[in-house]
């Protein structure tokens, strides 16, 4: 007998240890006599009183008097088909069944400690029906079929099990363990669990239908043909998962997380995501993820390659968290037995208990989430390489973008809006590498539309790049001496993006080249028509004298006509000396020449940025 299942205990057993048969009704009749009496053993017919404790399986969470059938096969007359266990309640009463083989097995409207079933067999199915049985453990086991119908349970633990078929219907399980398990058909049908684990696992087909309930989902290094859930509460880990086919319809997810060494197809339709987590991840060619009319709380791709292919269509990241699904739909339909009504009673009770544990862990998700991501929707990428991924026909506006380090090159985008602002993570505001960021985001995404020809946003993101450029060249320039920083190569680069984007902005916006020759041209007006008249010389603003040219605005109205023709950078030198009789200074052909300049290169500035979507 292995040293890992079994531990000492101070709970009184009856031990039957006889390499023969025994029948079910001796077996129903001891666990009855146990129930009863705390100090015998039955041992090869003989009554032994003040026994040494029979060692009990560790995994059971309770101190509870066993029944230990061991190396024995029941015998059944020729005329019943399985061994009952029918209307036994003992609650403090297990059944531990070692080096056993059995025929099919019932348990019905029974409450007792729970079963263990160690290096045995089942010939047949074992059902168990309208029952509270605590702990239900299986080791080095095979059965044809496992149902639980309308059961308590407290755990289901199945290690290096062999069994065609798994279903549990109006269930309520705490924890579900399968480790180095090899089921067929699993289903789960409007039951609630605490805990789902799959570890090591093989299984057919795997079926989650409406009504469940399943606080964490986890297939880790396990297989399955298919997993299908529809209309179901859960949230969905999968570690090195090998199922060629997932499909999620219409349900509610904490978080859906999938890890290294996964190859599947996932298919989300019509869910509530509260967080997709692909962190620390290799997305294998294998795999394709797939979000159809989703909505999503928050979406983290951190330190992730994706390899794979990612698809959203009609997705919006709005921060909205899902509520957890906390109604308990009656069951069974069916008109209950007068019977039977308290165990539904209980069963109820018993998943509104586990529901409402659930959702409580459900809500510190989403408050500690809340911290980590902000109340709104939030898309991060950090660390990553986003592969092949396609974003379709998706509203993003409202989305906070978080980057960092990640590459974007090969995204297809179509129809979706996307935020006008990135935030970068880990960097200081106006530091120089949160402006580098800026520009590697920004740069990326005006080569994604270019390269699908949408030259249109190319040119929003262009300039967005262009913008950020400039403010990289002055917050470096702000550590520079004082040459470097005002008259340094990087210094009149940092010029020239500045006044492109004061002109222009980066040749996108022909209005702002119309208003910066306007407004230019019209403060450039003022002082070279004052300078015809005064001899504004750099003395002359340090005597009384000199200021009176400032309350002259006579002169300007007087030439406002002229505006127009100042605005021309080919006009004639003396275009209103002619007609006023001006005297032409140093001053005036000083700011003449300068206006020429400005206005020349605003003009040049309109024409560009209005001819440039026609290049396009």
């Amino acid at each position: 007998m292995p040293q890992f299942i079994f531990c000492m205990s101070e709970s009184p057993v009856i031990v039957y240890d006889h390499q023969a048969e025994i029948t079910s009704n001796f077996l129903i009749e001891s666990l009855k006599t146990l129930s009863s009496s705390s100090h015998i053993q039955l041992q090869n017919g003989s009554v032994i009183k003040n026994i040494t404790p029979y060692p009990r399986a560790n995994l059971l969470k309770t101190k509870k008097n066993y029944l230990v059938v061991k190396n024995v096969k029941v015998n059944l007359l020729e005329s019943e088909r399985l061994l009952k266990i029918n209307g036994l309640h003992h609650p403090d009463v297990g059944l531990i069944f070692i080096d056993c083989q059995l025929p099919s097995l019932f348990i019905h409207g029974s409450a007792f400690g729970g079963i263990v079933l160690y290096n045995s067999s089942i010939n047949g199915s074992l059902t168990i029906d309208l029952s509270n049985l605590g702990d239900f453990l299986l080791d080095n086991c095979s059965t044809v079929n496992i149902k639980f119908t309308a059961t308590i349970l407290a755990q289901v633990r199945l290690g290096n099990v062999l069994t065609k078929n798994l279903e549990f219907t109006g269930c309520s399980v705490q924890d579900f363990t399968l480790d180095k398990t090899s089921t067929g058909y699993l289903r789960l049908s409007d039951s609630s669990l605490g805990w789902w684990s799959s570890n090591n696992a093989e299984h057919g087909y795997v079926f989650l239908s409406s009504g469940c309930q399943v606080g964490f989902l986890e297939f880790k290094n396990s297989s399955a043909l298919a997993l299908e859930a529809s209309d179901i509460t859960t949230s969905l880990t999968l570690s090195n998962a090998q199922i060629p086919f997932v499909e999620l319809n219409n349900c509610v997810l904490s978080a859906l997380e999938i890890n290294t060494g996964t190859k599947s197809e996932v298919n989300l339709m019509g869910c509530r995501v509260n967080l997709l987590k692909l962190e620390r991840v290799v997305i294998s060619k294998e795999t394709i993820f797939t979000a159809i009319n989703c909505s999503f709380a928050a979406i983290s791709i951190v330190d992730a390659f994706v390899a794979g292919q990612l698809l959203f269509k009609n997705v919006c990241i709005d921060g909205k968290r899902p509520s957890w699904n906390r109604q308990v739909l009656s069951w069974p339909n069916k008109k209950q037995k007068k019977s039977e009504i308290g165990h539904y009673d209980a069963l109820r009770s018993a998943r509104e208990a586990l529901v409402s544990g659930i959702s409580s862990l459900y809500d510190k998700r989403c408050s500690d989430q809340n911290i980590l991501f902000g109340m709104l929707g939030c898309l991060r990428m950090i660390g990553s390489s986003m592969g092949k991924t396609e974003i379709i026909g998706s509203d993003l506006t409202h989305t906070r973008v978080e980057y960092k380090n990640t590459n974007l090159l090969d995204i297809f985008v179509a129809g979706t809006k996307f935020p006008s602002q990135v935030f970068i993570d880990g960097c200081n505001l106006d530091s120089v590498d949160y402006y580098h960021q800026r520009i590697d985001y920004f740069s990326q995404m005006r080569k994604i539309y270019e390269k699908q020809g949408d030259m249109v946003k190319a040119l929003g993101y262009s300039s967005e790049m262009m913008d950020n450029q400039q403010k990289f060249f002055a917050t470096q320039l702000k550590s520079f001496g004082f040459l470097k920083r005002y008259f340094s190569e990087r210094s009149f680069l940092n010029y020239t993006l500045f006044l492109n984007n004061v002109s222009n902005r980066h040749g996108n916006s022909w209005m702002r080249a119309l208003v910066f020759v306007l407004l230019g041209g019209g403060f450039l007006f003022i002082p070279t028509v004052w300078s015809m008249r005064y001899d504004l010389a750099f003395g002359e603003f340090f005597n009384a004298r000199g200021y009176s040219f400032l309350a002259d605005v006579d002169i300007i109205k007087g030439n406002l006509r002229y505006y127009s023709v100042f605005l021309n950078p080919a006009r004639p030198f003396d275009y209103i000396s002619k007609q006023q009789g001006f005297v032409m200074g140093n001053c005036y052909f000083f700011w003449d020449l300068f206006s020429r300049v400005i206005i020349g290169f605003g003009i040049y500035q309109f024409i560009v940025a209005f001819r440039r979507p026609g290049k396009i």
